[in-house]
C-alpha cells in the first residue's frame, strides 16, 4: 500500500517537473544541494535580514545605532566561514576567483561592523554579496537585492 503510494507521488512529481522545469527549479531552496557553503550563505543571508530589521527598527540618529550582540555574533562566525565551508561544486576553490570575491565581501562587513554601522557601508556589503554571485550562482541576486537598505 505504500510503496504504491510512494511510487505515485513519485511519478507526479517527476510529470510536473518534466512539464514545468523552470517552475520546480523556483521553488528549491537550493538546487545543487545542501553544502556546508550553502548552508552558511543561507545562514548569512537570514543574519543581514536580520541586520536590516534591526537596523530600520532602531535609528535614532545616523550616529547612534544599536544593533542586537547576538545577531551581529552569529554574523561575524557566518561570514568568517566563507573561505573554511565546503562548497557545493568542489572546484569552486581551483583558482583564487571566490577567494578573492569572498575577501572582499569579508573586508567590507568588517569595515560595516567596526564603522558604526553606516547605511552606506551595509549596502557596499550586500553589493559586494551581488557582485559574487553574478559569477557564481545568479539564482540569488534578486533574494539578495532585497537586503539593501533604501
Amino acid at each position: 500500500m505504500f510503496k504504491t503510494l510512494f511510487y505515485f507521488l513519485l511519478a507526479c512529481l517527476f510529470f510536473s517537473c518534466s512539464t514545468k522545469t523552470e517552475e520546480c527549479k523556483k521553488n528549491q531552496i537550493n538546487p545543487n544541494g545542501d553544502s556546508e557553503l550553502a548552508l552558511v550563505m543561507r545562514a548569512l543571508y537570514n543574519n543581514t535580514l536580520s541586520i536590516k530589521s534591526e537596523y530600520i527598527k532602531n535609528i535614532d540618529s545616523i550616529s547612534n545605532i544599536k544593533l542586537n550582540l547576538n545577531i551581529i555574533e552569529d554574523f561575524t562566525l557566518n561570514y568568517e566561514a566563507l573561505n573554511h565551508a565546503e562548497p557545493t561544486d568542489r572546484d569552486l576553490r581551483n583558482n583564487d576567483i571566490y577567494k578573492g570575491f569572498a575577501d572582499i565581501y569579508i573586508n567590507s562587513s568588517t569595515e560595516f561592523l567596526t564603522n558604526k554601522y553606516s547605511k552606506e557601508n551595509y549596502n557596499l556589503m550586500v553589493n559586494n554579496c551581488i557582485k559574487c554571485h553574478e559569477q557564481f550562482c545568479l539564482g540569488t541576486i534578486d533574494k539578495i537585492r532585497k537586503l539593501h537598505i533604501r
